[in-house]
């Protein structure tokens, strides 16, 4: 019996030691304008990761020198890492597209994460996109500068971007096509909103807030999150559709 404590402190001690050495040997890494990549993040490039940095939890990849989180089967790049807060600048890959209608490629609400998610959003508004058989006129609905011609027929669709805050009015020929969370105020510039949006969005990589912040403050935090997006699907008028269709 004694034997076998002796082993299982060796054993775990030398596990111990080994992942100090391994973390010890994790070089911070690079990729495009991003540097200093570090833990709790390590880079896979071409298909490949360190090593030494297995104990690091959390994947980024390297491609065509841009730094890719991938977050509930959507694709962001990675902007900008604080490391003192636990936070990352992420954006949408369709909102760096010059295509028409500009819209992301990935829809994301609250609804998507939950209390075990090791990313929590920090925004805390939504952007809508729509998509309308007719023209609208409503200073809520801020024009996409441009139209797209159906190929099937001659009609026109008519796309809008909306700020979260004003979703009280949505028209009958208008379709939901994508909602994401922002950080934006109110502006009636599709350019101005546009870049906005372009900047991306923050995410905490720190569940529990360092300081004063409690568990019980993250979770209110997420209750918080969870109230807001059900009074938006209410305002809308598709809460239930949208919940079983999506």
């Amino acid at each position: 019996m004694i034997l076998r404590s002796v082993w299982l402190t060796c054993t775990v001690t030398a596990i111990i030691i080994g992942s100090v050495i391994c973390d010890e040997q994790c070089l911070p890494a690079s990729c495009g304008d991003l540097h200093d990549i570090r833990y709790p993040f390590h880079l896979k490039i071409n298909g490949t990761s360190d090593p030494n940095c297995f104990s690091h939890p959390a994947e980024l990849l390297c491609e065509h020198n841009r730094t890719i989180l991938n977050l509930y089967n959507g694709t962001y790049y990675v902007l900008a890492i604080d490391y003192e807060n636990y936070e990352m600048q992420v954006v949408d890959t369709g909102l760096l597209r010059d295509t028409c209608p500009f819209r992301p490629l990935y829809r994301l609400t609250s609804s998507n994460f939950s209390e075990a998610d090791p990313y929590w959003p920090l925004s805390y508004d939504y952007v809508a996109f729509f998509d309308c058989l007719l023209p609208v006129e409503s200073p809520y609905y801020i024009r996409i500068n441009c139209s797209t011609n159906s190929s099937s027929s001659s009609s026109t669709t008519y796309s809008y971007v909306m700020m979260g805050n004003r979703l009280d009015d949505l028209h009958d020929s208008c379709n939901l096509a994508s909602i994401i969370m922002g950080m934006i105020w109110y502006d009636n510039s599709f350019s101005f909103i546009r870049d906005e949006l372009r900047r991306g969005f923050k995410l905490s990589w720190d569940r529990f807030p360092r300081g004063n912040v409690t568990t019980t403050t993250a979770s209110k935090t997420h209750f918080l999150h969870v109230f807001r997006e059900f009074w938006f699907w209410i305002s809308i008028g598709k809460f239930e559709k949208l919940a079983v269709d999506h």
